[in-house]
């Protein structure tokens, strides 16, 4: 594949995931950067040279490596859950972005096609980053913990089925990502239009009364 392609589709991909867990995917990309050998890649050899070398680094992978811990068990408590989110509903697309730049580099395709795998990883964590804050808002009202468990196992697997096909069969992880994205999009207008329902309810009743 054209490295640039690589980097734009790698970046949707790994910045969707870093909508849902920025700091499992930083871990997986540099985990895979640091010990699985080029010749040894198959197909996957584009992808894994496009990853940034620094990613690679142990001290990275140890730090990340406890964050993506503390998340996967936060985002399963509930309110803690609304409370890490609120800190990292910025961070998400700036991780989405840094990656996305660093990938652009690592294919070494020009100025260009670095700031436009940026663009492309921090629109895409944005987006589903927004969509996840809303996603648990709504599941934190109901008066059992189950759901919020069972969401944050969903997007558990979400993220390890979309970094699992960045390296089996990009494009297809790719499409997915966008698809994951549309979704989140469509969950944030919703939300928006429900919100806005309620508060026209609620002026007319005090109008009236």
């Amino acid at each position: 594949m054209d490295p640039a392609w690589t980097a734009a589709l790698l970046a949707i991909a790994s910045g969707t995931v870093s909508g849902l867990r920025p700091y499992f995917v930083v871990l997986t990309l540099g985990a895979v950067k640091a010990l699985v050998p080029l010749d040894a890649a198959g197909p996957a050899a584009g992808v894994i040279e496009a990853i940034p070398d620094m990613l690679a680094q142990p001290w990275v992978l140890i730090v990340v490596g406890l964050l993506a811990l503390g998340e996967v068990v936060v985002d399963k408590l509930p309110y803690l859950d609304s409370a890490w989110d609120g800190i990292h509903l910025v961070l998400r697309p700036l991780f989405g972005a840094a990656l996305g730049y660093g990938i652009g580099v690592g294919v070494d395709e020009g100025t260009g096609v670095a700031v436009g795998a940026a663009v492309a990883g921090g629109v895409t964590a944005a987006g589903v980053s927004f969509g996840k804050t809303a996603t648990r808002a709504v599941v934190n009202m109901l008066p059992e913990p189950v759901s919020n468990v069972l969401v944050s196992f969903g997007e558990d697997a979400a993220a390890v089925i979309l970094l699992v096909l960045s390296f089996l069969l990009l494009p297809l992880a790719a499409v997915l990502a966008v698809l994951l994205l549309v979704g989140a999009v469509m969950l944030i207008v919703r939300m928006r239009r429900k919100l806005a329902e309620r508060r026209r309810r609620a002026a007319g009743a005090a109008g009236s009364s």
